[in-house]
């Protein structure tokens, strides 16, 4: 059974491993080491295979390259690169999350399932990301320094990138969340945009035309707004909030 040392960072490891085999490079011609340098978390005795199937599960599950922790550049021969080198911090990172998910592994075995146990390893958190985060939050780091503009577009370029493939969930809370995070801060203009997308990628979601009626009371139309909330009730009659928002705006409370 396969060591699970996987969890987060990317080919750390492998890094340090992968430099070793002197005669392959003295032909010019790399090859995975059968005997690797600078191995700290993988055991001294892990051969080229499985070196070999490590690395590549990092790389997949993280969706970087092996420059991402290695000492190298893309394009020129493996043989020029400095595998063994801990000069870039990614390295040791992934070191340590590879002893996190150890310590995961300990304590899950701990634990009696009621199925049939889950298997951690990097993809179950990263699952193409070298830096595993919810939509929402990495939409909300790009409003924070870029404004609304560049987190719609950054919406848009995950959406293009990496839909289907498990990394985000493109349902419609991420959006939601964010425009509310825009409302927070007083941004009614910013929230209008990230509503109106989700209106528009989530027709008939009651949730999203609640959203858009909210912010649309706060941009002070109220006869818009009022359309609003009847389109969010029509979608769902057991919407209180919709119910309630549409008696008060109509004075009937």
């Amino acid at each position: 059974m396969r060591k699970p040392l996987m969890l987060v960072v990317v080919l750390v490891l492998a890094a340090a491993a992968a430099v070793s085999s002197g005669s392959a490079s003295a032909q010019g011609r790399w090859s995975w080491p059968e005997h690797s340098k600078n191995l700290k978390v993988l055991p001294e005795e892990t051969d080229a295979q499985t070196l070999r199937s490590t690395m590549q599960d990092f790389t997949h599950a993280l969706g970087v390259r092996c420059h991402h922790c290695h000492v190298g550049e893309e394009g020129v021969s493996f043989t020029q690169w400095d595998f063994a080198s801990d000069e870039k911090p990614a390295k040791e990172t992934a070191r340590e999350m590879m002893r996190m998910l150890a310590d995961v592994e300990e304590a899950l075995a701990r634990i009696e399932p009621s199925g049939e146990r889950v298997t951690m390893e990097c993809a179950t958190c990263h699952r193409g990301a070298a830096r595993p985060q919810r939509l929402e939050d990495a939409l909300t780091e790009t409003y924070r320094t870029g404004g609304a503009d560049a987190a719609i577009a950054r919406y848009h370029e995950l959406r293009d990138n990496t839909y289907g493939r498990g990394v985000y969930d493109f349902g419609e809370d991420a959006l939601n969340l964010l425009g509310y995070r825009m409302l927070e801060a007083k941004d009614v203009p910013g929230a209008t945009k990230a509503f109106t997308l989700n209106t528009e990628l989530f027709p008939g979601s009651t949730m999203t035309w609640d959203s858009m009626a909210e912010v649309t009371l706060a941009a002070g139309d109220t006869t818009r707004a009022i359309e609003l909330y009847g389109k969010a009730f029509a979608l769902e009659p057991r919407n209180r909030n919709a119910e309630r928002m549409l008696r008060r705006l109509r004075g009937e409370e």
